[in-house]
């Protein structure tokens, strides 16, 4: 190849690379404003609502949704709720396995797909190649091509840059991510639970797991619920006293100590135990079977027991395990 045509040809590639990415800028932007006029819902939104249409599978995972649409799992998330509160799509039990964790479209939602014609139609003036279809067809393949190269090329870039007797495989990590991924992983749940355990039960969180723990043993210390939740003594006096006020737990003297003394959940608190407890369980599941398989969620559970360096915490009567 001569330098005139190689240089010919990197010019070629510069243009087909401009333009892949002017499109991929002007026509979402375009389609956005668009819907945002006539429907008041997101590109990304009305999206969703496209893979959940008439063709679609009756009702579909949001990791699937996720995947479909090249999002993050957290962006297809937020993009099923707000279409949620709309009332555009709804949730519903798998009748696979019993998680909670499918997505389906509503009436509502159908018909704003149905109504959503001018976005249809200005999607395919903007797509419609001033080409004959034999060669938008080849264009269109060569554009899957051009995504699932980008798309596996990350994944190389990233092996080929450990060797084949990389730190993975002598037990080396990124301490700073790992510690980042726990901690947030653990943000992201405790708040979805609070969350669930003061709508459905009235209490946060930290009661639910202090009323698990006093009920698990029967009657409990101060500090052998401090030991179970890994909180100090002082701060488990604190939520403990305030668990007492609301009558939710009650104390009695320890026969084998006299200055020491025993709680236990009273009739009240058994009442909220079993309330936090259905809210806790369906939401962990739902938040774990959005995430992980049931094989991996088995194992999760052993790394974390092996990382807390015990065996499973007291489980109190009706606290069941991750349904898969």
């Amino acid at each position: 190849m001569t330098p005139n045509e190689r240089g010919r040809i990197l010019r070629t590639e510069d243009r087909l690379w401009s333009g892949i990415l002017r499109a991929a800028a002007a026509v979402p932007r375009r389609l956005e404003r668009e819907l945002a006029a006539t429907s008041g819902v997101t590109l990304v939104e009305f999206d969703v609502l496209l893979g959940l249409g008439d063709d679609a599978p009756a009702s579909v995972r949001i990791g699937e949704i996720a995947a479909r649409g090249g999002l993050s799992f957290s962006r297809a998330s937020r993009a099923v709720t707000a279409l949620e509160r709309r009332e555009l799509v709804e949730r519903e039990e798998c009748v696979v396995d019993g998680r909670g964790n499918q997505v389906r479209i509503t009436p509502a939602g159908q018909a704003l797909l149905d109504e959503s014609s001018r976005a249809h139609e200005l999607r395919a003036m903007i797509l419609k190649p001033p080409v004959d279809p034999a060669v938008a067809g080849e264009i269109a393949r060569y554009l899957d091509a051009v995504a699932e190269r980008a798309d596996s090329e990350d994944g190389l870039e990233s092996r080929s840059e450990s060797p084949p007797d990389s730190g993975i495989t002598r037990g080396r990590h990124d301490s700073a991510q790992l510690f980042d991924d726990l901690v947030r992983s653990q943000i992201v749940l405790w708040n979805s639970v609070e969350s669930r355990t003061r709508a459905e039960a009235g209490v946060p969180a930290s009661w639910y797991e202090s009323l698990r723990v006093v009920a698990a043993r029967g009657r409990s210390r101060g500090a052998d619920v401090a030991r179970d939740l890994s909180i100090t003594e002082g701060g488990a006096s604190k939520l403990l006293s305030r668990l007492e006020a609301a009558g939710l737990l009650e104390r009695s003297s320890d026969p084998g100590d006299a200055r020491a003394s025993l709680l236990s959940v009273t009739a009240a608190g058994e009442a909220v135990l079993r309330g936090a407890s259905a809210a806790v369980r369906d939401e962990v599941d739902q938040f774990a079977s959005d995430r992980l398989t049931s094989a991996e969620v088995a194992q999760l559970g052993v790394l974390l027991r092996k990382l807390r360096g015990g065996s499973p915490s007291p489980r109190a009567p009706g606290s069941e395990t991750f349904h898969g």
